[in-house]
């Protein structure tokens, strides 16, 4: 496949991808907006706070189609779902306590994850056999961009070298380094 084609297919992708975190950043606003009501007049039955373990928008059928409730480790989590009751976009906590925004096919498989390492936030994203293709991340202290194979195996990295100059590193399917640009920067 040409290298202009799988550019714009990236970039369509960038496209739904920034849609889609768009729509699930404003998704618990809309949400708490349109369930406003007329407020009553302070008294005996008004409440400050409106607390539950579990919210479920429904649709008429009463399938859920979104859903704020703890995750599996007690943190919380907001997703949405499709008619079909699969997950498509997922907000939470990983198990260490960062935050973090999965993107889903309707099928279960991820296709991209934005989320936190040790170092700072990295997006991900994945192909139809969820192999990560695609790396944004902190590396030395700078950002890398790293491109996969089919398989998820690391082909071409854009990244800060120990020297913090630019490099590029281009390696083969069994991880070992096969060009580097420019040439003084392979460690």
């Amino acid at each position: 496949m040409p290298f202009e084609e799988q550019l714009r297919r990236m970039e369509r992708r960038y496209s739904r991808l920034k849609a889609a975190f768009v729509v699930a950043t404003l998704f618990p606003w809309a949400l708490f907006l349109l369930g406003q009501t007329k407020p009553q007049t302070a008294g005996p039955e008004s409440r400050d706070v409106v607390r539950a373990k579990r919210f479920e928008l429904v649709d008429d059928d009463g399938r859920v189609l979104a859903k704020i409730s703890p995750s599996s480790d007690g943190a919380g989590a907001i997703s949405t779902r499709d008619r079909n009751g699969a997950e498509l976009i997922r907000l939470g906590a990983t198990e260490g306590g960062k935050g973090t925004i999965a993107t889903y096919d309707g099928d279960g498989k991820v296709l991209s994850r934005l989320a936190h390492s040790s170092e700072g936030g990295t997006f991900e994203l994945y192909n139809r056999n969820e192999a990560r293709i695609l790396f944004l991340g902190p590396y030395h202290d700078g950002g890398s961009i790293c491109v996969h194979d089919q398989g998820g195996t690391p082909m071409i990295s854009i990244v800060r070298d120990d020297d913090g100059e630019g490099a590029v590193i281009a390696t083969n399917r069994a991880r070992k380094v096969t060009a580097v640009w420019p040439g003084n920067s392979r460690k």
